[in-house]
């Protein structure tokens, strides 16, 4: 009878996942906000400036508001203009303290009681690419491929 035994030592294995544990509240903020910018750089290419979306870039105002947050694992993208939220959503505007709404359209002032604006989101769809598209799972994929590099000192 021949035999063969394998063993295998757990030893630099279960330190190596203990470092990976320890460090993986940053590995997550690193993720989040590689897609959180990936998610701006797709609003900004492909929706402010006119490519997917009927908005079109006039000031950059609108993208220069975008930014982002991130914790341990959550992330926040905010636009903050002021009328961010009414291109993302749409919705009716009226007059809060006059009777009327005047405003310039090519070159020619406009006295209205309302305008109905269309939704042209731009932030929403944006993310939606990113993750639809795969780009979110090869962000994370790479990033945690690079810790556990880092940790094992690149040995597969």
């Amino acid at each position: 009878m021949v035999t063969f035994k394998i063993e295998l030592d757990a030893t630099k294995l279960k330190g190596d996942l203990k470092q990976l544990r320890e460090r993986t509240p940053r590995i997550n903020r690193r993720i989040l906000s590689l897609i959180c910018e990936a998610t701006i750089a797709s609003s900004n290419k492909d929706y402010l400036r006119g490519g997917k979306s009927e908005l079109h870039w006039r000031t950059g105002n609108l993208a220069r508001s975008e930014s982002y947050t991130v914790s341990d694992f959550a992330a926040e993208i905010v636009a903050g203009a002021k009328y961010a939220a009414i291109h993302e959503s749409g919705g009716t505007i009226v007059p809060r303290t006059k009777e009327w709404l005047m405003f310039e359209v090519n070159g020619h002032f406009v006295k209205t009681k309302k305008v109905v604006m269309p939704k042209r989101p731009f932030l929403g769809p944006a993310l939606e690419d990113v993750f639809s598209s795969g780009q979110a799972n090869k962000i994370a994929d790479s990033t945690l491929q690079e810790e556990i590099d880092k940790i094992t000192g690149g040995s597969r």
